[in-house]
């Protein structure tokens, strides 16, 4: 059934017009009048800037008052929320003016002929329902809420979580890529303890492992092996590693990173290699925790591994094993170990979302889990397979969460969202670490905007994740660029920290950030509260 809005909501009046160009008025006199008080420094300036001068004592004279309430009136009607004034703040408040006055004495057409469109204030009422719902309640002060993924080791620490949930966390992330059943039964009985404690709404998300892709064992390398630009690599399946190995013209060699080539045109694969030398010996054998991606992969895609620190290109593939050259490594190489990411951003994999494993997870999942996050989706179908697992434990309460973290994921982004949709309460994870390396850094910025702008307009609920405050959860010090990207997290409906030493810290850092912004950001709407200087 097709969500309705009584007419009411949406009506605009005369009264209401009336009023806010009175309040425009006033606000556009006091502009000119404080500008008339500051005369002698508008003269100073150079005469080329005059204008921007004047521009300048225009818009401090706004920020003199908090003007939010106005914004929200104006936006509901449908005109400029002077939002975007800074460069031309006379302007825009004569041109809103205009616009005004233009419906005052025109009316309001007759849009009576399709379905009632959601309102303004409806469309955000909407998503702080919707929000609540999936994410818990918020507190008065904060609105943005924070979600920490818990370390392993809390599981004997329970006074970490205490003191997490008393510093402010909204969520606790249990990721079952990590740890056992034992350890996650121990940090749900604490969080649940620790938010009984504190009377606070704490919900448990719960996020499946999916089909990670990861580095296995490397040949004679327990602890790694150094890679560096230029040199070759083989994948293989990881039970292959100590066996026979592909056969694509060159040697095993284990450690010997030889730099005696021999030419060659093509791969024992067949594959075209035109203008490329092969070593005799590889740099490196490295095991791949995913048999499908032998099948899937064609030479020419890019591969990356370790959070995109390494990269290379498959210049051969076969059934048993890739052959990598490796394009991007930092000045003198870098370690690469097992259990490290491998990202194939170029590659069609087929791999469903939900594997086995996340199947024999489900029931614990379903027993202790306010949330459930679904790792890699890429397709309706994965979405699906989820809803329908959780349908035959009996579990469709629960919210569900969808972790966008590949070029498919993206792609697929609204008819993923119309899928999951079909339950109530559901939401849009922007994991962008993975993200990164599949759209690239270069295109990260636009990409997790998009994610932002679509999940609004269908009023699902966004978490901000990925590497938040990451180097003073690590290190107790913070970096200058990624406070400022804590406070981007302040337009999304939860921001997540992941764990670290300094993690208490971290919480107790990202409260007073988020509180500081909320008066400036919502979503994508700036707000212009009155200027503290």
């Amino acid at each position: 059934m097709a969500h309705r809005i009584t007419p009411a909501s949406v009506a605009l009046s005369k009264s209401v017009l009336d009023a806010l160009a009175v309040d425009l008025y006033k606000l556009r006199e006091h502009l000119i009048a404080d500008e008339h008080d500051v005369e002698e420094k508008l003269l100073a300036v150079h005469p080329d800037h005059h204008p921007s001068a004047r521009n300048l004592l225009h818009y401090l004279s706004l920020r003199r008052y908090d003007i939010r309430p106005l914004q929200d009136r104006l936006s509901q009607v449908g005109l400029s929320s002077l939002g975007r004034v800074e460069p031309h703040v006379m302007i825009a408040l004569e041109r809103t003016l205009a616009m005004l006055a233009l419906a005052r004495q025109a009316g309001m057409p007759d849009f009576s002929d399709g379905p009632t469109p959601i309102g303004f204030r409806q469309g955000q009422d909407c998503l702080v329902t919707n929000s609540n719902r999936l994410l818990g309640p918020v507190g008065n002060r904060r609105k943005v809420r924070i979600m920490v993924t818990m370390p392993g080791d809390a599981a004997e620490n329970p006074a970490l979580i205490h003191s997490l949930v008393g510093a402010g966390m909204s969520m606790a992330r249990i990721n079952c890529a990590h740890d056992d059943p034992q350890i996650w039964e121990a940090l749900v009985g604490h969080v649940l303890a620790a938010r009984e404690a504190h009377g606070v709404s704490c919900r448990i998300c719960m996020d499946l492992g999916g089909p990670k892709i990861r580095t296995g064992s490397i040949l004679n390398h327990e602890d790694g092996t150094r890679l560096e630009r230029g040199e070759w690599a083989l994948l293989v399946p990881e039970a292959n590693v100590q066996g026979m190995l592909p056969d694509f013209g060159v040697q095993q060699g284990g450690a010997d990173p030889s730099l005696a080539f021999i030419q060659t045109s093509s791969l024992a694969s067949g594959l075209p290699m035109a203008g490329h030398a092969l070593p005799r010996h590889y740099a490196a054998v490295i095991g791949c925790s995913v048999a499908e991606v032998f099948r899937d992969a064609r030479a020419g895609e890019p591969i990356w591994f370790d959070d995109g620190t390494l990269g290379g290109q498959i210049e051969g593939v076969q059934a048993d094993g890739l052959l990598i050259r490796i394009t991007q490594a930092p000045p003198g190489g870098r370690k690469l170990r097992s259990e490290k990411g491998i990202n194939l951003p170029g590659t069609a994999l087929n791999l469903p979302a939900l594997t086995p494993q996340d199947r024999q997870d489900l029931p614990f999942i379903t027993r202790h889990a306010d949330v459930v996050a679904m790792s890699f989706v890429n397709r309706v179908s994965d979405v699906e397979d989820l809803m329908q697992a959780l349908d035959d434990a009996q579990a469709a309460h629960l919210g569900l969460v969808l972790k966008i973290e590949t070029n498919s994921g993206f792609k697929h982004l609204p008819d993923l969202l119309l899928s999951v949709m079909k339950r109530r309460d559901v939401g849009v994870m922007i994991a962008r670490g993975d993200l990164a390396v599949e759209s690239g850094f270069v295109r990260l910025a636009e990409v997790q905007e998009e994610i932002l702008r679509i999940a609004e307009a269908a009023h699902v609920p966004t978490i901000w994740a990925t590497q938040v405050l990451e180097n003073l959860a690590k290190t107790g010090l913070p970096s200058r660029a990624e406070v400022t990207d804590a406070a981007m997290g302040v337009r999304a409906e939860a921001v997540m920290l992941n764990k670290g030493p300094y993690i208490l810290e971290a919480v107790e850092a990202l409260e007073t950030i988020l509180l500081s912004m909320q008066p400036h950001q919502t979503k994508k709407r700036s707000w212009l509260p009155q200027w503290k200087h």
